[in-house]
């Protein structure tokens, strides 16, 4: 096989890699909003001193790890957006490497800040809970 058609298969792969990252950023946000709704809805109900901690701390810990997991998916995707401008230039496309607007606040800094919004809002809950 052509070096050409080779980086071809490779740009095609990268692209699919960042199809699945990109939709896997939108499965943990939409997993991780589900998840802090019904932890959310038990606290609430809860009268017991000892639960109400128990979900607290789940429900921190649980943002936290999707707050991790989210930056590690981002990560990735970046990592084969550059490959994908790294092989574009080589057989001279331009799907990536074309200059696009930018913004004031980007999807990743949007869904960070909603991540420690929450974060901010289980530390604020439990003191809520435990007056």
């Amino acid at each position: 096989m052509k070096r050409e058609q080779l980086l071809l298969e490779e740009y095609k792969e990268v692209n699919a890699n960042m199809r699945h990252f990109s939709n896997m950023r939108l499965a943990v946000l939409t997993i991780s909003l589900a998840l802090n709704g019904v932890l959310i809805q038990s606290l609430l109900n809860q009268l017991v001193k000892l639960i109400i901690i128990g979900l607290t701390l789940v429900g921190i810990i649980s943002t936290i790890v999707f707050l991790v997991f989210e930056n590690r998916v981002t990560f990735y995707y970046l990592f084969y957006r550059s490959r994908a401008k790294e092989i574009e230039s080589i057989l001279q496309l331009a799907q990536y490497s074309r200059p696009i607007e930018k913004r004031i606040i980007n999807a990743t800094a949007a869904t960070n800040f909603l991540y420690w919004t929450l974060i901010i809002f289980w530390i604020i809950l439990i003191f809520y809970k435990l007056k």
